[in-house]
């Protein structure tokens, strides 16, 4: 369903949406106005920030695992959604290289995490069977075009 409307009538809707944003969370209103492209058509700015972005990737993830060990969180690994994210390549010595992908996304009590493995591949090309070293990065943290990847996905998967 497409909602059409006046732009007088968005200026009022729009104030409306925000105190549903502010009262019952950014993805519940999404879902509310029927999708994300319903909702991009009244607040067409909204995802302009890396702020929205991150805040609805954090609603997506959840808070709803309870870990034994860390607490509230949730994870998305990205081979369920799309696939893991190219993250960086280099050279390594003996005409080894190395690539690293961002595998999956996890709510650490509060605060989102991108996770990298690095990959290790021989002179001929063929890869390590087990991961030469990984290590997490802060969202919040991530080059706009990985966060930008990462936002796509997610509202592709869950809110189209």
């Amino acid at each position: 369903m497409r909602i059409v409307v006046t732009e007088e009538q968005k200026k009022g809707i729009s104030h409306k949406l925000m105190g549903m944003i502010d009262n019952n969370g950014l993805l519940n209103t999404i879902k509310f106005m029927g999708g994300y492209d319903n909702f991009i058509t009244l607040l067409p700015d909204y995802f302009d920030s890396r702020e929205s972005k991150i805040d609805l990737i954090k609603e997506i993830i959840g808070l709803d695992e309870q870990h034994p060990v860390y607490g509230g969180g949730g994870r998305i690994y990205l081979s369920e959604v799309d696939s893991d994210i190219l993250y960086d390549e280099f050279d390594g010595d003996d005409g080894h290289t190395f690539e690293s992908y961002i595998d999956f996304i996890e709510n650490y009590n509060d605060n989102l995490f991108a996770h990298v493995t690095v990959w290790e591949f021989d002179e001929d090309g063929q890869m390590y069977d087990e991961y030469f070293d990984d290590y997490d990065v802060r969202v919040n943290k991530l080059e706009t075009k990985y966060l930008n990847k990462l936002f796509e996905m997610l509202v592709n998967n869950y809110l189209s």
